[in-house]
């Protein structure tokens, strides 16, 4: 096969959106910063121009660019490489590696970033370009959310680019996109579909002298590619090595024909590459391909290449990148399920003898689900639920669950889960996992554990308004606790109750029983207090001993401690 190199090269109907992004740029440089998202949906060149506002900004700037993965994100991942590359004094003195980790929490931990960042713009304006946006992990858009309340007057500005049809599917995004909007620092750049002269301008500039198809190609790649540059060109290929069979309808039917005219190693190596992910190095595909020679594999990445189905990376050379998902998406869809599974259980046991498996859990957690080999991917995604941001992790759990993990290890995997679910504010699924842990520890019989599940769903029942269960299941961890007596649980009995009665005022009915919080805590031979006072001392006790971590069983996936280590070179998709 050989390829028809097809590229524009200039940006077409782009140049507001341009002149934009570099005044915010400038402005930046004055003492006045913002936050910067570009948005645009598949294929609408955002990450062209934001290559564009890197080549027009770098001999005024510092400019730095990073792109998040499609999965396994590392934990604030991005602001990390970000920092390595703008500030790598501060990124060195890596707070997960230092002495107070354990003890940082997730804003000391955002501060510290920021004051990285800020200590870069004092030297040099500062551009942050955050690529990909809408994979983002959560901690990572919770920095965007501090940084919008924190810069006043820095020389730094972020530019943060996503596809707008995926912040339906991202609570975490469109929560923060909403949020960040508000403040005085957001900016939004909005990338539009083409002009119809728009295409035909992207045609003729991206033709250049080439001898261009005949008038119904051309007519149909107008009428189909819906104004989007990354369609034109591909139709425009297709177009061109067609040879008069008609123009596909679909990108997936655009890039299936395209690959019919690759041999059968090629078309077996393309679909390798994107089993493996969205970026790869030759090193690993080498391993995966098997006794293929080198030389075969080298003039496969220049056919690639050439057809412009692979970027090489001119940072870390040996690594390669699909030019865009969907081109990666259209190769996996007609691969038949039988021969994924197998190549993915190869890619999973491959990665298994990396040296840096233990840094890509999350990977091997998806390739061996992806193979049906669900007791290898259970103990990863696990692994990944302790280590990752709260909407991965509970991802991570929830697969973990259905990978039939041991009885032992059941209620863990419950407990991680419902975790996550109460950090992202999704109370109707903690409530769910929660409800189940306490069947589990009711039919272990262990008192403590029991009492312990009761007063996690007394909490969520009480923050879905839910109090009179609330109050019940009080009243029955209190039965308990009372049997065998532990100071523990009777002060977190008491403090949440105090809380609940409190919450409801005096005398007033409740479930049937009248209910005084001036006496509440009257039965364990408590003094009695006004009401006024029993509600200061039980919320500030509830919200210091409570509210803060009721699940034990794991720390803040966003907490310094449990940050992965930040890898540049992953196998991401």
């Amino acid at each position: 096969m050989v390829g028809t190199p097809l590229h524009c090269p200039r940006l077409i109907e782009r140049d507001a959106e341009l002149g934009a992004l570099v005044r915010f740029a400038a402005a930046a440089a004055g003492g006045t910063p913002s936050i910067v998202f570009v948005s645009g949906e598949a294929g609408m060149g955002k990450t062209r121009l934001l290559d564009e506002l890197r080549a027009q900004l770098q001999r005024r700037a510092a400019v730095a660019a990073v792109a998040c993965p499609a999965f396994a994100p590392a934990s604030l991942g991005p602001i990390y490489s970000l920092l390595a590359a703008l500030a790598p004094e501060a990124a060195s003195a890596d707070p997960a590696s230092g002495s107070e980790a354990p003890e940082a929490g997730q804003l000391q931990v955002f501060a510290r970033l920021l004051d990285g960042l800020r200590a870069a713009a004092a030297r040099k304006p500062v551009v942050a370009i955050i690529d990909d946006a809408h994979w983002a992990d959560t901690a990572t858009l919770e920095f965007l959310k501090f940084a919008a309340r924190a810069l006043v007057d820095d020389r730094l500005m972020f530019v943060v680019a996503y596809r707008p049809e995926e912040v339906g599917t991202s609570a975490d995004l469109e929560r923060v996109v909403a949020q960040v909007t508000r403040s005085p620092l957001a900016r939004n750049v909005i990338l539009q579909a083409l002009s119809g002269e728009g295409v035909a301008e992207f045609i003729e500039a991206t033709l250049g002298d080439t001898t261009p198809p005949d008038a119904p190609s051309l007519r149909s790649v107008r009428e189909r590619c819906e104004g989007n540059p990354l369609f034109v060109e591909e139709l425009l290929k297709s177009a061109l090595e067609s040879e008069g069979n008609p123009t596909p309808s679909t990108l997936r039917s655009l890039v299936a024909a395209r690959m019919a005219g690759m041999t059968s190693d090629e078309r077996n190596l393309l679909e390798t590459a994107a089993l493996i992910g969205r970026r790869f190095s030759v090193a690993f595909l080498e391993k995966i391909a098997g006794d293929r020679s080198r030389q075969l594999v080298l003039a496969f990445l220049r056919q690639a290449v050439a057809a412009h189905f692979l970027v090489e990376d001119r940072v870390e050379p040996g690594w390669f990148q699909f030019r865009h998902a969907l081109v990666r998406d259209a190769i996996l869809a007609p691969i038949l399920l039988l021969e994924s599974r197998e190549l993915h259980l190869t890619i999973g046991r491959a990665l298994e003898r990396e040296p840096d498996a233990d840094d890509r859990v999350a990977e091997l957690s998806e390739h061996f689900w992806l193979a049906g080999a669900k007791a290898d991917s259970g103990p990863y995604a696990r692994l990944a639920g302790e280590r990752f941001a709260y909407r991965e992790a509970a991802e991570q759990f929830e697969r973990a669950l259905l990978c039939e993990p041991a009885d032992a290890d059941r209620a863990a995997l419950r407990e991680g889960a419902a975790s996550a679910y109460y950090e992202l504010g999704n109370n109707a699924e903690a409530t769910r996992h929660q409800e189940i842990l306490l069947e589990l520890a009711r039919a272990t019989g262990e008192r403590g554990r029991i009492v312990d599940a009761m007063l996690v769903l007394a909490n969520l029942k009480h923050q879905a308004h839910d109090h009179a269960v609330s109050l019940e299941l009080l009243d029955e961890a209190q039965t308990r606790e009372r049997d065998a007596p532990d100071d523990r649980l009777r002060i977190r009995i008491l403090a949440q109750r105090a809380v609940l009665l409190a919450i409801q005022g005096d005398g007033r009915p409740w479930n049937g029983r009248s209910r005084k919080p001036n006496h509440c805590w009257s039965s364990q031979g408590c003094a009695t207090r006004s009401a006024s006072t029993t509600r200061v001392a039980a919320c500030d006790f509830f919200t210091s001993a409570t509210t803060k971590r009721v699940w034990k069983s794991r720390s803040p996936p966003c907490d310094a401690r449990t940050k992965p280590a930040v890898r540049s070179r992953s196998s991401s998709r």
